[in-house]
């Protein structure tokens, strides 16, 4: 596997959350494992990983709610556990299931969080036209679906509106039209000049959101970058033509490597950080001067492939058939 090492190629940058060397252990189980991750400011990042990598635990560590047992943990430049009064304006979190009193309204718990985070009322409404929640928040939180509660905290996270935010699976649960809503607020957020941390199981979402993302497996950070140059498929694209093998002579014919695969034509095109690499307008047109033209000319799911790479090598072995080490005794047979 192919691990490029964090921070590999980025210019400097203030760090919003620093994890280095970070271990924490519940019982006799290691959950984070000298975990190093750096999310610069402006950046959308994403954690991915099986259940079970750590990301949560992660999570709770960078905000401070978990104690690390080792390591450094800075947050927004400062002790996570020492730093609460600075906190509220400036961080914004959803981690795990959120927590809702069934007595308050949703509006009513919106203005909670809006007075601890020393913002004015009128942020209540931003958030609540924000998200498109209407009329639900003046029902009961009692009353809401799972998927409406988890619109409701993400809008509670939003209440400041913060510097930085740090979700744990803030789409889960949601139906489509909340889920692109929520993904469109966090571009707007880092557009805006705010950052993300967030962990997923979307990777269609982390690959077409995040600047970067951190695959993480048994507590640490195994690969990390955009979202395109990780994996085995990275630099690759995938063509969908009529005429397979006019595109296949056209490519080879400038010295590409490409193969058809299940009726498409792939294109490997170089190492990640190779210079010159062909991007996916030099392969559209080295097809046009050939009088071929795709129907569709898109980039490997490089994201699902390295996670891929990454689960599969946690994968326990098959189990095997015993082997009888002892010798056989055979019976005798009739006398000569």
């Amino acid at each position: 596997m192919r691990r490029q090492p964090v921070g590999e190629g980025r210019r400097p940058a203030t760090a919003a959350v620093e994890l280095q060397g970070v271990y924490r252990r519940f019982g006799r189980t290691m959950v984070l494992a000298g975990l190093d991750l750096v999310v610069d400011e402006g950046e959308l990042y994403g954690l991915i990983g099986p259940n079970g990598a750590g990301k949560t635990t992660a999570l709770r560590v960078a905000l401070g709610l978990v104690q690390a047992d080792a390591g450094q943990v800075r947050l927004l430049g400062r002790d996570p556990r020492s730093a609460a009064g600075a906190r509220p304006r400036r961080v914004g979190s959803l981690i795990e299931a959120p927590a809702l009193s069934p007595r308050l309204s949703g509006r009513e718990y919106l203005v909670l969080i809006a007075r601890w985070a020393q913002a004015p009322d009128a942020e209540v409404d931003r958030v609540v036209g924000l998200l498109g929640l209407g009329r639900m928040t003046d029902r009961p939180t009692a009353t809401y679906s799972s998927g409406m509660r988890q619109v409701l905290a993400t809008a509670a996270a939003l209440v400041g509106p913060p510097d930085l935010l740090v979700l744990d699976e803030p789409t889960v649960g949601l139906d489509p039209g909340h889920r692109r809503r929520v993904n469109d607020l966090l571009l707007d957020h880092v557009a805006r000049g705010g950052t993300v941390l967030l962990s997923s199981h979307q990777l269609d979402d982390a690959e077409r959101l995040c600047t970067r993302v951190g695959l993480m497996a048994a507590g640490r950070l195994v690969q990390a970058g955009p979202p395109t140059e990780l994996g085995p498929a990275a630099g690759r694209f995938e063509i969908t033509v009529s005429d397979p093998e006019a595109a296949l002579s056209a490519l080879r014919a400038v010295r590409l490597i490409c193969w058809r695969d299940n009726g498409k034509v792939l294109v490997e095109t170089g190492a990640p950080y190779q210079l010159g690499r062909p991007d996916g307008s030099a392969i559209a047109r080295v097809l046009a001067d050939a009088g071929v033209y795709p129907s569709d000319l898109r980039r490997s799911p490089t994201l699902e492939l390295a996670y891929a790479e990454v689960t599969s090598s946690l994968a326990p072995e098959p189990a095997r058939p015993p082997i009888d080490r002892e010798p056989r005794l055979e019976a005798p047979g009739p006398p000569v």
